[in-house]
């Protein structure tokens, strides 16, 4: 089971959770993993939420986004 951290809810952390369907690949002999739409391969934090960190990023200071999205 993995968890991402997505955009809160009002007052309330929202976390998405999923269970990852690893696949063994016959032509290659690798074995892969699912990919998922909300979520870039290797990040703990949804698409969306990296979206608004980078958007703030561009427009404000750090310390505005760490108070605003909870985040260090």
């Amino acid at each position: 089971m993995r968890r991402w951290r997505h955009l809160d809810l009002g007052a309330h952390r929202c976390f998405l959770e999923a269970e990852i369907v690893r696949i063994d690949c016959a032509r290659c002999q690798w074995v892969r993993t699912e990919e998922l739409r909300w979520a870039r391969p290797n990040s703990r934090h949804s698409r969306d939420f990296q979206d608004v960190v980078t958007r703030l990023a561009q427009r404000t200071d750090k310390t505005t986004i760490t108070e605003l999205l909870l985040v260090s």
